[in-house]
């Protein structure tokens, strides 16, 4: 049968869309005619859907085999993947900054191709409130939320304050069936570079020319350390013993030194956690650090974007040597380290501002993963060589924005890749893009996203054919 465009409103009545008053459509989908991404398992013709589930991936006529009265949908080329996950942001927890609502954020995500997002830090009353949304049906995406144990600096009487967030007085919420897990804590290693934040722990003191700067905001000149290595490793381990993982936020190369040896220390004691400890944000990891987290095979979280056209703000902060260590994270994920991407989004911005320099649009980050490269309101700013050294290529990029993460969050069952029994959890795109040039990846658009096999968005147009 010939080929004909077909709106998103005839595709929600193909594929069962929520906002979609007719009747729900019965028997399998079938996506085909186009790249199937699978991750894990190279790259498939189709691949069927049955309820919540991946029925099949494979040649077509493997898939026919196996689906009951399919209905197909011929992607015309566009590529099938698995839905991104941020492995680090404050998208769903904070739009109140901007005036939008949780529901706002939520079709945020899903615009994007978002189906999971770890919330990394937030009180009780962040918790209520994502309780509140599953509970009415309104957490169209998944959530692995991580409650703050302590403060994210520096307390009036000591660095380390807990705050008694969740846990412990409550058990890990890990059920399968359900779109929000709190499986994880929010553990603050070192400071943020700000003056109420104290700043990032480094070992060696920031250069004295930065410290002689009215502007330099760390009261210590070697930052805001804000738990050493045992008493951390008796938190990790008293968590793992209640059956949590801990997400550590570590910046400085001091703090992931402690953070690091915590780490061995607890898995001496307790022969590891029953779900990854992850290292957050890893800005400053020194060279000889870099094997340490192979040898613990520890999830780390990479900032995709470089700050490209900020290289020379890094060095005056920083220091030229130190400046560079910005780097070894990219170079530890292409070396086998277990990278996965973060946005860090905060709402500082608003997500239609795709080039802010914390942006939460999953292509633009794979294109800043792949190229190093910066957009400043239009002006393109080009990595270093020793920036541009250490690029991610496409395939590994998009292992770490859906399959490392999902090891990452203890998912990995779960979602992040295409493989029969995981989650229905599947985005369309406009164009494969493992195969367009590198600065043609943001000018991808998402077409559809679909959560537990339920279309959640889909574009204005679906220009991807018909249905065989």
């Amino acid at each position: 049968m010939g080929c004909r465009v077909m709106s998103a409103a005839m595709l929600a009545v193909l594929v069962g869309c929520a906002d979609e008053p007719s009747s729900p459509a019965t028997g399998d989908i079938v996506f085909h005619g186009g790249p199937v991404l699978t991750i894990e398992d190279g790259v498939a013709e189709a691949l069927a859907v049955r309820g919540d589930r991946i029925l099949a991936v494979g040649t077509l006529d493997q898939v026919l085999r196996e689906a009951r009265d399919p209905r197909r949908v011929d992607l015309g080329g566009a590529a099938l993947l698995p839905g991104f996950i941020d492995g680090h942001t404050h998208l769903v927890r904070q739009p109140g900054r901007q005036g939008r609502s949780e529901r706002d954020a939520i079709d945020t995500a899903l615009r994007l191709g978002i189906t999971t997002v770890a919330e990394t830090a937030g009180w009780q009353e962040y918790v209520d409130r994502l309780l509140a949304l599953e509970a009415g049906g309104e957490l169209r995406v998944r959530v692995v939320f991580y409650p703050d144990y302590n403060l994210s600096g520096p307390g009036e009487e000591e660095p380390f304050a807990y705050i008694g967030t969740w846990y412990p007085a409550n058990p890990p919420l890990v059920d399968d069936g359900r779109r929000l897990r709190i499986s994880g804590i929010k553990i603050f290693v070192d400071g943020a570079f700000s003056e109420n934040r104290g700043c990032y722990a480094l070992t060696d003191p920031y250069p004295q020319e930065a410290q002689d700067d009215p502007d330099f905001p760390c009261p210590d000149p070697r930052g805001a350390l804000l738990i050493e290595a045992a008493p951390l490793a008796d938190v990790l381990v008293a968590a793992e013993e209640a059956g949590y993982a801990v997400a550590m936020h570590a910046i400085g190369d001091r703090a992931l030194d402690h953070a690091l040896d915590a780490l061995e220390q607890a898995r001496a004691r307790t022969g590891g956690p029953p779900r990854p400890h992850q290292l957050h944000h890893n800005f400053f990891m020194r060279p000889d650090q870099m094997q340490r987290y192979l040898d613990l095979d520890v999830p780390f979280s990479v900032w995709a974007y470089a700050h490209t056209c900020n290289a020379e703000v890094h060095r005056y902060w920083f220091g030229a040597e130190r400046a560079q260590w910005w780097a070894n994270r990219f170079a530890l994920a292409r070396t086998g380290g277990r990278g996965f991407v973060e946005s860090d989004f905060s709402w500082r911005s608003l997500p239609e501002d795709r080039f802010y320099h914390r942006p939460v649009d999953p292509l633009v980050l794979l294109w800043a993963l792949v190229t190093h490269r910066e957009n400043r309101h239009g002006e393109i700013c080009e990595p270093e060589p020793w920036l541009a050294d250490q690029s991610v290529d496409i395939e590994l990029a998009l292992r770490m924005y859906t399959l490392n993460a999902a090891y990452a969050h203890g998912i990995d069952h779960l979602v992040g890749s295409l493989r029969p029994g995981k989650r229905a959890d599947l985005v369309v795109l406009s164009a494969d893009p493992t195969i367009v040039a590198p600065d043609a990846i943001p000018d991808i658009q998402v077409l559809l996203t679909m959560v537990d096999g339920r279309v959640e968005y889909c574009a204005a147009s679906c220009p991807w054919g018909s249905i065989s």
